[in-house]
């Protein structure tokens, strides 16, 4: 079991940790994967819920696409194992400009890309420059889709003005304006993962498929919907005690935890909640879990559509719904009924007293407005997610209880996919999604699912809320290196959005996935999918 303590998500929120003064130096301290184990060769089956929507770094941002990514690409800097804590990875030195508006990166010598090219400071530049200039030739996009920008880069790098390369292991960001205190923390999240300039010149179509990065293992190919990866035996952290790597799509939570009785699958992904107890019963069996919360759920509006363009439609809709209820049914207790989007065990959190449930007022603020016996879809999605995992049992429960205040609701069940498309194109009045942060700070929770910024398709701020008030704050806190502004800017920020409801942030989930007892290693990260460059298994489990 590992977890992540109060003072170590302190010291990130706050930069603490996550941006030294002048530069950060040195290996990652013994973290390389070492030989295969004694007794031959080594599969690990890792049951998931759905399957990658995209594995091109640039495009992605869900959890089912950076499990994938986490494991074949690498990234400047990375979040230490089991830790929200900074160290090198393809870069072993950084110093930061007195003014704060570049920063310059030494990369580590000898790192060969899958496909055998070097990596080099160009190499690095052209993964950021293809993000940031709408130009790029390697600039992908969907037929179809708005070109402006690609999801991650737009909501959380609109600072950085310019990506070069010094000379061979020398790369330099420079900014429009003074970088926020935690840039490394960013630069570690796998949308910065490094991809082969090589398989960029492939077209988008390949590498939305095709994954050649330096990580510590290769692309081994996709059948269906499963997918193979290979050790890497030069990767420069030591080559993985695990010889193929197998994700196996298990949509129903019960039949990925059966498997995983029976030893069909060295680890599943998720838990239902009411198998929780079950697991950490059996002695064959290990339990991970991130206990402070991190991944929140929540419900979305679009405040684009009409009714939710009506403040006192969305008071109402907050008012209606039973969120310990919630907790105790669809979660069987393990969820956390939250008021804000910033969960507990973040710094930054602002303890606000929540609504209670009130169906008489709900009705009458949709009477006010006019709203009462309104027609509404919510949208949800079909399978498991580490903040939903029974997500038929949310959507129902959510159905009744705003048809108890004067909303007639109808269940619109999407695969995957097409339901992340439709949440950040739009194409939703309600909708149910939910996230699990890539820093732990309380920016990546507020500014990229609530600000105006991220209110552009394909959004995160998938409620289309755009409040000039709350920019302010969350633009200030950004820039602020001063931890108590930076709280007091971020309190301000949760209220305003508390006010505005544009959102119901329903439930805190721990984040929890389980294992062979057999296999050693494997840790649950507080902010990177499962990576599985150190984990190990007898050669004779299954």
């Amino acid at each position: 079991m590992t977890s992540i303590t109060r003072r170590a998500l302190a010291l990130v929120a706050l930069g603490l940790a996550s941006l030294p003064a002048a530069c950060g130096k040195g290996d990652p301290a013994g973290k390389g994967g070492g030989a295969s184990g004694a007794g031959g060769a080594t599969t690990f089956v890792y049951a998931r819920g759905k399957e990658s929507p995209t594995l091109d770094p640039a495009e992605a941002t869900d959890g089912e696409s950076a499990l994938v990514l986490v494991n074949v690409y690498d990234t400047l800097v990375r979040f230490k194992y089991g830790s929200s804590a900074v160290e090198p990875a393809l870069a072993v030195a950084w110093e930061a400009a007195a003014d704060r508006l570049s920063m310059t990166f030494t990369l580590r010598d000898g790192v060969r890309f899958h496909d055998g090219s070097p990596l080099d400071a160009a190499a690095v530049a052209v993964n950021f420059e293809r993000q940031r200039d709408l130009k790029h030739k390697f600039h992908f996009t969907e037929p179809g889709m708005p070109p402006e920008r690609y999801p991650y880069w737009g909501d959380m790098f609109g600072f950085v003005a310019r990506t070069t390369a010094v000379d061979v292991r020398t790369v330099r960001f420079e900014f429009s304006e003074p970088m926020p205190p935690f840039f490394l923390s960013l630069l570690a999240m796998f949308t910065n993962s490094i991809v082969s300039p090589k398989a960029l010149e492939q077209g988008a179509a390949y590498v939305k498929r095709h994954p050649v990065g330096t990580g510590a293992f290769v692309w081994g190919g996709r059948e269906n919907e499963e997918i193979t990866l290979t050790a890497n035996p030069s990767w420069w952290g030591g080559k993985p005690a695990i010889d193929r790597l197998v994700f196996v799509v298990v949509p129903e939570l019960k039949n990925a935890y059966a498997r995983l009785e029976s030893g069909q699958v060295d680890g599943v992904d998720n838990l239902a909640s009411k198998d929780v107890p079950r697991a950490k019963a059996n002695p064959k069996v290990k339990v991970h879990e991130v206990a402070t919360g991190l991944s929140v759920c929540y419900l979305a509006m679009n405040n684009d559509r009409k009714p939710f363009d009506d403040v006192r439609v969305r008071q109402a809709v907050a008012l209606a719904v039973d969120k310990p209820r919630l907790a105790a049914i669809a979660y069987e207790g393990l969820a956390t009924p939250i008021a804000t989007l910033v969960p507990p065990g973040v710094e930054g959190h602002a303890g606000l007293p929540d609504r209670a449930r009130d169906v008489k007022e709900a009705r009458r603020l949709l009477e006010e407005a006019k709203a009462v016996g309104t027609k509404v879809t919510l949208r949800y999605m079909g399978n498991p997610r580490p903040y939903a995992p029974d997500p038929g049992a949310i959507a129902a429960q959510l159905r009744d209880d705003l048809r108890d205040a004067g909303l007639e609701v109808e269940l619109r069940k999407d695969e995957w996919a097409s339901h992340l498309q439709a949440l950040q194109n739009g194409d939703h009045e309600l909708g149910i999604l939910g996230w699990t942060p890539d820093v732990p700070d309380p920016d990546n929770y507020l500014y990229v699912l609530l600000d105006k910024e991220g209110a552009v398709p394909p959004a995160n701020n998938v409620s289309f809320y755009r409040s000039e008030k709350f920019h302010a704050l969350v633009a200030a806190a950004r820039r602020s290196y001063d931890a108590g502004e930076r709280r007091r800017l971020y309190a301000d920020a949760q209220k305003v959005a508390f006010d505005d409801a544009p959102m119901v942030p329903l439930v805190a989930m721990p984040r929890v996935a389980a294992t062979s007892a057999a296999v050693e290693g494997f840790v649950l990260d507080p902010v990177s999918s499962p990576r599985f460059a150190w984990t190990s298994k007898p050669a004779k489990a299954k």
